[in-house]
């Protein structure tokens, strides 16, 4: 009986240092290559701005989009995989170049300055104040404040795209008892290979 139980204590005892490391040569080989792979989108991610998460988002996305254009799935339903990452890809895009203003039509063709107002011109330098103004261009206050508000819009709207591309798109009909999500590429968490 001491025999049959120290058997079993050596082989519990094989078998977990054999797994030992088995994951760590694993936990090597991808830590490896994951180092290499992420170092450059790694590098720049600063911790106050979510537009870094953005770019980590869009790179590992990206990676994700070429792994199932490539893989093995029935043609339907990878393009419409595909599709929507690609879109999800430049919504992200959009938000982290933030050029909404000038795809509205706002021109950067004007200058800024700043102008000493009148009545505190016989003042002490350091109590004087200015006026900031800008300096030709070619659109009025009113025509740059409408691509401002236009531009807004454009990133709300994009930016619930985004979400919604996540998200997936919920169906409520009278076929179903409760709410079910469409399988037609959105939802992302059908996106693997």
């Amino acid at each position: 009986m001491k025999i049959s139980r120290l058997k079993k204590i050596m082989f519990t005892v094989k078998y977990y240092t054999f797994s030992m490391w088995v994951d760590l040569y694993y936990d090597i080989k991808w830590s490896t290559w994951a180092l290499f792979k992420y170092f450059k989108i790694v590098t720049k991610m600063r911790p106050w701005d979510y537009s870094y998460i953005l770019q980590m988002q869009k790179f590992q996305i990206g990676i994700l989009m070429k792994n199932v254009d490539a893989g093995y799935e029935e043609t339907i339903s990878k393009n419409n995989k595909v599709e929507k990452m690609k879109r999800w890809i430049e919504l992200c895009d959009n938000h982290i170049n933030d050029n909404y203003s000038s795809r509205c039509g706002y021109l950067f063709d004007y200058e800024i300055g700043f102008e000493l107002i009148e009545d505190t011109k016989d003042k002490p330098e350091n109590e004087r104040m200015y006026e900031m103004v800008s300096h030709g261009g070619t659109q009025t206050d009113e025509e740059r404040r409408n691509c401002i508000i236009k531009a807004q819009k454009l990133a709300e709207d994009e930016w619930n795209e985004m979400n919604d591309i996540i998200k997936g798109i919920v169906v409520n009909d009278d076929n179903h008892d409760d709410d079910y999500i469409v399988n037609n590429g959105t939802d992302a968490r059908g996106w693997w290979n």
